[in-house]
C-alpha cells in the first residue's frame, strides 16, 4: 500500500492537541535530552497529527519544542488512517523501536570518529557511553545558547 503525506507545515505549538490517549510517558529528563539533540541538529524530524491537530507522533519532541522556547514546530498531517489505525500506528511506533538492539562495534567506531571531530557533541546526554561506560560529555561548539521566545509566539 503506497500512501503519498502531504508536504510539511509549521503550525504553533498552542494550535496542537496532545493525544489523551497516548501510552507513552516522557520524563524531564528525556524531555531535556531530546532538546539537546534539536540544539545542534534542529527540529528535523517533524510532528505527526491528525486532521484535528491531535498529536499522533512526537508528544516529547513538542515538550522539547516548548522548554527551548520555540513556537512553531513542523508538521505533517495524517488524514488516510481511521481512528483505530491511528491508534494501533501510536503502539506499532512505540514499541518497535524497543525491539532495535545495537551494533556493538559499529556504535563503538562511530563514536571514535565522533570523538575525533571537530564538531564536539553532547553524547552524553542520550545516554551514550564509552568503551569503559562512562558517560560520554562532549560540549557542542556552538556553546551555551539563549532561549529566545521569537516574535509573535504565544506565551
Amino acid at each position: 500500500m503506497e500512501t503519498r503525506l502531504g508536504s510539511i507545515q509549521y503550525r504553533s505549538i498552542a494550535s496542537l492537541r496532545p493525544n489523551a490517549n497516548n501510552p507513552r510517558i516522557h520524563s524531564k529528563k528525556q524531555i531535556r535530552q531530546i532538546a539537546l539533540s534539536v540544539k545542534p541538529f534542529g527540529f528535523i524530524a517533524p510532528i505527526l497529527i491528525d486532521a484535528e491537530d491531535r498529536i499522533i507522533a512526537g508528544h516529547g519532541r513538542v515538550l522539547a519544542a516548548q522548554l527551548l522556547g520555540m513556537c512553531e514546530v513542523p508538521t505533517i498531517q495524517i488524514e488516510h488512517l481511521s481512528d483505530h489505525q491511528i491508534t494501533a500506528f501510536i503502539v506499532a511506533d512505540n514499541r518497535l523501536t524497543e525491539n532495535a538492539e545495537w551494533d556493538n562495534r559499529i556504535l563503538g567506531e562511530q563514536l571514535k570518529i565522533l570523538s575525533r571531530s571537530r564538531d564536539r557533541f553532547q553524547l552524553g546526554g542520550y545516554g551514550v557511553r564509552d568503551e569503559r561506560n562512562r558517560p560520554l560529555h562532549r560540549k557542542h561548539s556552538a556553546g551555551k545558547q539563549r532561549q529566545v521566545r521569537p516574535r509573535g509566539c504565544d506565551p
